[in-house]
Formats: C-alpha cells, sequence, structure tokens
C-alpha cells in the first residue's frame, strides 16, 4: 500500500483545492463535513486504501484549500469537486459525502453523473424539517425531553412572545387596525383563490373522461380528421379534458395531431431546460405533453412549442391552433365552500389575466370554447 501524499490542484477560477491521496485501485472521494476538514478520514483511509485510490479534498474554505470570498454554494463546490476529479485523471469515482459534504455530494450526483459510479451520503440532517418540528411535541415525542424540561422551554418562549402581544395590542384602536385589515383581506382573497382553484380544479377532473376510453370512441366514430395541430390546455393530461371533449360533440371534427399540453410548477425556482418538456405518444395522433417551470419562471407555450418539435412532433406555428376553456362559474353547486367566498372567487376568476398572455399564446391563433360550471 502506497503511503498518503497531500498535495494542490488549481480548479476553476484559480482557486486551489488541497487533498490527501492514497492506495491504489477504484477512486474513492471522500467529502467532509462541517466544520471538519479532509483530516476527519484519517483513521478510515489506510483501511480503505487497500482496495481504492482514496482522495479527500478539504473543500473550499476548509483546511488548506483557499478561502474566496463567495462560491460557497453546493453547486459551485461540487463544480470543485468535479474538476478535481478530472485533474487527477480518476473519473469515474465513487463518492461519499458526510454532513455538510453529503449535501456537495448530492449536488455533484445531479450535475455530474458521468463522472459518478456511486454515491453514499453519510448524517446528513433535515435542517428544514428540524426548525419546523421545534415545538413542544417534537421535543416530548422525538427528543424524549421530559415534561418539566419542555414544558420550561415552551413557557420561556411562551412568555417572551406573550410580552411582545400584550405591549402591541394597546395600538389596535390607535391605527394598527390598518395594516391588520389589509393583511386579512389579503389572506382573504389568497385563501378564496387557492381553495376555489383546488375545487374548480376536482370537478375538470371528475367531468374528464379517461383517455383510453376517449381513444377508442374516437376510433369508432371515426371523425374526420383535418390538416394542422390542435393544442387543449389543461391542468391533468391523464384524462381527455372538457373542451376536447366539446370540441369533437359539437364541430364533429379532430386535427391530425392532438396535443394535450399540462403546464406544472416545481417547487425549485428554476427547471433546467433538458428537464423543461416530457412528451408521450398516444394512438390516434394523440401526445400527451408535460412542461415544467420553476416558481421563479414564466410559462411559455411557444418555448414548449418549439421543444416538442425537437421531439419530432409537427406543430407548425401557422397551422397550430390553441384550444383553450373560459367558465361562467356560478356559486349553486355543491362545492364545500362558503357561497360569498364562491362568488368571490368568480369575481376574481373574471378579472384574471388571460390565458393568452400569461402563457405568451399567439391571441390569432386561440380559440376559446364557454361553459357554465355550478360548482
Amino acid at each position: 500500500m502506497s503511503d498518503m501524499i497531500q498535495d494542490v490542484v488549481r480548479v476553476r477560477d484559480g482557486l486551489r483545492l488541497h487533498y490527501r491521496r492514497q492506495g491504489r485501485g477504484r477512486a474513492l472521494v471522500l467529502l467532509h463535513g462541517f466544520p471538519q476538514t479532509s483530516h476527519q478520514w484519517r483513521k478510515v483511509v489506510p483501511a480503505l486504501a487497500e482496495r481504492f485510490t482514496v482522495v479527500a479534498p478539504d473543500l473550499r474554505g476548509y483546511g488548506d484549500s483557499d478561502r474566496p470570498a463567495g462560491g460557497y454554494d453546493k453547486r459551485t463546490m461540487a463544480a470543485d469537486v468535479a474538476d478535481l476529479i478530472q485533474a487527477l485523471g480518476l473519473a469515474p469515482v465513487g463518492l461519499v459525502g458526510h454532513d455538510r459534504g453529503g449535501r456537495v455530494a448530492h449536488r455533484f450526483a445531479l450535475d455530474h453523473p458521468a463522472l459518478l459510479t456511486h454515491l453514499v451520503l453519510l448524517d446528513i440532517a433535515p435542517t428544514y424539517d428540524i426548525f419546523q418540528a421545534m415545538d413542544y411535541p417534537s421535543a416530548r415525542q422525538r427528543w424524549h425531553w421530559s415534561l418539566l424540561r419542555a414544558g420550561a422551554l415552551a413557557g420561556a418562549f411562551l412568555t417572551i412572545d406573550l410580552a411582545f402581544f400584550g405591549a402591541n395590542i394597546i395600538k389596535i384602536a390607535e391605527g394598527g387596525w390598518v395594516p391588520l385589515a389589509i393583511g386579512g383581506g389579503a389572506f382573504l382573497l389568497m385563501n378564496s383563490w387557492h381553495r376555489g382553484t383546488e375545487l374548480l380544479r376536482g370537478f375538470l377532473a371528475q367531468a374528464a373522461v379517461p383517455m383510453d376510453r376517449f381513444l377508442e370512441e374516437v376510433e369508432r366514430a371515426k371523425p374526420p380528421r383535418v390538416h394542422g395541430t390542435a393544442i387543449f390546455l389543461t391542468p391533468d393530461v391523464d384524462g381527455a379534458p372538457l373542451v376536447l371533449q366539446r370540441h369533437l360533440r359539437y364541430n364533429k371534427v379532430l386535427h391530425e395531431e392532438v396535443i394535450l399540453l399540462s403546464i406544472l410548477t416545481e417547487e425549485i425556482p428554476e427547471v433546467e431546460h433538458d428537464k423543461r418538456v416530457t412528451t408521450e405518444a398516444l394512438p390516434q395522433g394523440f401526445h400527451r405533453v408535460r412542461a415544467y417551470y420553476g416558481f421563479m419562471e414564466r410559462p411559455d407555450v411557444q418555448e414548449i412549442v418549439a421543444i416538442c418539435r425537437d421531439f419530432g412532433l409537427k406543430a407548425e406555428p401557422e397551422e397550430t391552433t390553441y384550444y383553450l376553456g373560459r367558465a361562467e362559474l356560478l356559486s349553486t353547486g355543491p362545492a364545500p365552500m362558503m357561497r360569498w367566498r364562491k362568488w368571490l372567487f368568480s369575481l376574481m376568476s373574471r378579472n384574471a389575466s388571460a390565458a393568452t398572455d400569461f402563457f405568451n399564446i399567439p391571441p390569432n391563433r386561440v380559440v376559446e370554447l364557454g361553459a357554465r360550471i355550478e360548482f
């Protein structure tokens, strides 16, 4: 077994990354946690070096590596590790990450999968979940604190909160009611919109016909097919949306190519371009298309259609028609929501921005089909 060596490699932006290396065989990279350095692996490296080429770097800002002013996000730190691996000619490697190093390793696996053979993550605390659950029941059930200990801590925080509350409650009558009223009104509007949207989507999902049954009906009826592409926007592409059903019922015709498009918002700021769109071919010239956007992004239907063309769909701009549903919402239905809130949701829905503007749909290529919906 070879002796351990220590050296530095220059990675992006000229950063000096210090590392320890020992052994021969398949490459294994060990990433330390916080506030440790590569020294934390000193007792396991000799044993691992009997079978692997072990490399343990100091992440940027740690140990003997450089300490730049910025670049401490996990993506940049993972890119440092990728540069180190490629500079040493070790790719692909097995990667082990502990604590903060585990988060860097996870980002590495997402960004540089071609450099990776195996991934092991050790002792990563779910920080966000822990912060969300730091309350009295959690202390009693998860941390097994005694009633006295958990009650004392919760009582201390409650005392501070009640002191602040008591000091400010006397200001409500002297103008403090204004921000409370504004905040309450804004909450009422947002909550009514959220709840109404959920109920409306549930109604549309129930009205949708299972796609296999709809396609069987198309095959049986054999409606005339016209040249071009029809795109139906729908929250759920698993069934035939109400707009498509009404289009076929009233117009008794279908386009040669029919795309059911659902635009989904992910719980991340941005979605990578190569993961933006997925397509699925169905019988009778139908296609399911799902487009994914981050919550900081604005959906762009024309961008989605261009990606679909890259996947082999026709969807020529001058031969594509977009079908949208315009619903007149009536508050007399059985949906579990107070009638005045249904009326408020209907009012907001009528005054919402047009789908053509929000989704960047060419307005001269749009057909809207109306319907009255009691919810």
